[in-house]
């Protein structure tokens, strides 16, 4: 039993507060890109915003885990209710570009 306990180091293991903050800040930390279109940055940091709140995590309750995929529902939906608009707003441009 020691020779497994010689392997561990104890001052190695501690791992404080402050760095467990640190790196769950980095994992959702959004990571957007920029178009140059302000409109589009927008609606990105939007979409990225909601998609953060609704990651789910080891520590969610199961009730949470409900409540954070019925609003992913909602924003999946949002999309494809604005899906024909987008596709008219794309052909019209066309027409008037051609």
């Amino acid at each position: 039993m020691e020779e497994v306990n010689k392997e561990f180091d104890p001052e190695e293991a501690k791992i404080t507060a402050d760095e467990i903050t640190e790196e769950i800040a980095e994992e959702t930390a959004p990571k957007i890109k920029l178009t140059g279109v302000a409109s589009v940055d927008w609606i990105n940091a939007k979409w990225e915003k909601l998609q953060s709140y609704t990651k789910k995590q080891a520590s969610d309750n199961i009730w949470v885990l409900g409540v954070k995929l019925f609003f992913q529902a909602i924003g999946i939906l949002i999309l494809i209710i604005l899906s024909p608009f987008v596709l008219l707003g794309m052909m019209i441009a066309l027409l008037v570009a051609g």
